[in-house]
């Protein structure tokens, strides 16, 4: 053998090592005629809320607390750090026509059925405004630890009053119900 034709074995040995190397998009356990791609799917926080549409009782104008029917809200949420449902009332029944003629509300929440693995609390029951304390607000709050959906039961009640001290006409109240990630 001479020199030259060692040097042009040596040359293709080695071209041909460093060509049959795995392609860098496979797996040392896959054939060499085969290859692996990854598919991600990306799904951002996404947090519902299903409110119910606007209520009406009529006062039995006794002094008795007047109860609205108990409102079912639907949350959700995808968050697994859980959420934070919150209901608040920023001011008082008022009078639709008299500014000064307003009454104390109470809220109340409460859980009635839940989906998904997150374990579900309500951390502030009920709450209620105080006009003879200037407090016209309330708040009540449940929270999860998951993902997962729940049904929420909002109870709202127009606070005993003397109802010869109430004026005719409507009397309105609006709560916000806000979720959140914690």
């Amino acid at each position: 053998m001479n020199g030259h034709n060692f040097r042009a074995s040596a040359f293709a040995i080695a071209s041909v090592i460093v060509n049959s190397g795995i392609p860098s998009n496979s797996r040392a356990d896959e054939p060499l005629n085969a290859g692996v791609q990854a598919f991600v799917v990306s799904v951002p926080t996404r947090l519902g809320i299903t409110a119910p549409a606007q209520v009406n009782i009529t006062h039995d104008l006794t002094d008795a607390v007047q109860r609205f029917p108990a409102q079912q809200w639907s949350v959700r949420g995808n968050s697994r750090g859980g959420m934070v449902i919150e209901f608040s009332i920023a001011k008082a029944f008022k009078h639709h026509q008299i500014e000064s003629a307003k009454n104390d509300a109470r809220l109340s929440l409460s859980v009635t059925s839940t989906d998904g693995p997150a374990t579900w609390l309500v951390t502030q029951p009920s709450d209620q405004t105080s006009l003879s304390n200037d407090d016209e607000t309330a708040v009540v709050q449940a929270t999860s630890d998951d993902v997962g959906s729940a049904m929420l039961e909002l109870n709202v009640d127009f606070v005993a009053a003397p109802s010869v001290s109430l004026a005719t006409g409507d009397y309105t109240m609006e709560v916000v119900c806000t979720i959140s990630t914690p």
